[in-house]
């Protein structure tokens, strides 16, 4: 499509108009819809719920260098701008473990979360990676007995207590 609105139109532009597109460009407030974007893109908007992830060290902030206090103030700021996005509600999330460039790192929260006044913070944990294992065990045992696979039926499994739309099994 680029190539044909341009058809002089080099690599460099088109790596450039693209950049310049974000989802803020068509962001519709009446629309429900998740938007995906960064903290400066978010600057001046507002919405019901936000998400903040990657609320570590070295990600968020960045990580300063001795001597970079500059850096670290702008970050700051920059939380300071995320956080008030926020109409109603705000998530923070973080994690124990991260792929980074290919190996697998050990994350320290943010020091930002400590500066968020703690009376209006809710903390939850998450599970850790041997409880995701036993969690997500898909092995089920069967007596042999008829046991409401079908749809409609309310059955409680590993999953929890649910209402079955049907399996496909046996169809």
């Amino acid at each position: 499509y680029y190539q044909e609105q341009n058809p002089n139109g080099s690599l460099a532009s088109f790596l450039q108009e693209i950049s310049l597109i974000t989802d803020t460009d068509k962001y519709d407030e009446n629309k429900p819809a998740i938007t995906l974007m960064t903290v400066h893109a978010s600057k001046g908007l507002e919405f019901p719920v936000v998400f903040i992830v990657g609320l570590e060290e070295e990600l968020f902030p960045m990580g300063a260098r001795e001597g970079e206090e500059q850096n670290l103030e702008e970050e700051r700021r920059l939380f300071y701008v995320a956080i008030t996005r926020a109409e109603s509600r705000l998530f923070f999330s973080t994690c124990r473990m991260r792929y980074r460039f290919g190996d697998e790192t050990v994350q320290l929260r943010s020091r930002f979360l400590d500066e968020v006044n703690p009376g209006v913070v809710q903390t939850e944990s998450g599970a850790t990676i041997k409880q995701k294992r036993d969690r997500f065990d898909l092995t089920v045992e069967h007596d042999g007995a008829e046991s409401g696979d079908g749809a409609g039926s309310s059955d409680r499994d590993g999953f929890g207590v649910g209402t079955g739309v049907g399996s496909g099994v046996g169809s």
